[in-house]
């Protein structure tokens, strides 16, 4: 269903014409579609990411083990975190992208940039902040880890693994979202609307 929508919106924005009166939002819109295509695809990254987690998590909950169970409980829930933005990233920006094209095919096209500006702005200030959260995560969790580990607390050394190796995943995903939303919000503001 969203592969069509995507689909949709590619016919959409060539719907827009040859025309140099569609020219305008023709090259303001495609940055948009660029992007929510982007944001589409890293939804299989978050599904998998988030699949994996989830399945490492039920293997070592079943463990007869306090280190292996202590690191399934962040990996059951950051996997739960991962899955859910997987199905919102394809949900959601072919949504946003077919919106965005229909404005500009109705000539309001200004109005959406200045909201796209605004909301990506926004985007990348949230992102700054998931970024700065996860590397304190990563690193917390291995402090976490290493000090459970010296005092014997293998449930404790578990969890510190655990939220260090899914904070380090979230990282790593979100650093390729962040550098696509900066590129986004870089193209909305070189746009030029006559």
């Amino acid at each position: 269903m969203a592969l069509i929508r995507l689909a949709w919106v590619s016919v959409a924005l060539s719907a827009l014409g040859t025309s140099s009166a569609h020219a305008d939002a023709r090259e303001a819109v495609r940055p948009a579609v660029e992007y929510f295509r982007g944001e589409f695809v890293q939804g299989f990254a978050w599904t998998g990411v988030g699949l994996a987690s989830i399945g490492g998590g039920v293997v070592l909950v079943t463990r007869d083990d306090d280190l292996a169970r202590g690191a399934a409980y962040p990996m059951l829930a950051v996997g739960a975190i991962q899955l859910i933005a997987g199905v919102v990233s394809f949900v959601s920006p072919p949504l946003r992208a077919a919106r965005a094209v229909s404005a500009f095919r109705e000539g309001r096209g200004e109005a959406v940039i200045a909201g796209e500006r605004t909301r990506i702005r926004r985007v990348n200030r949230g992102f700054r902040v998931l970024e700065m959260t996860e590397l304190a995560l990563m690193f917390g969790g291995g402090a976490t880890a290493g000090i459970a580990y010296v005092y014997d607390r293998p449930t404790l050394t578990g969890v510190g693994l655990g939220v260090a190796v899914e904070a380090t995943a979230m990282f790593v995903l979100d650093w390729f979202a962040h550098r696509r939303a900066v590129r986004y919000q870089h193209a909305l503001e070189q746009v030029e609307w006559r």
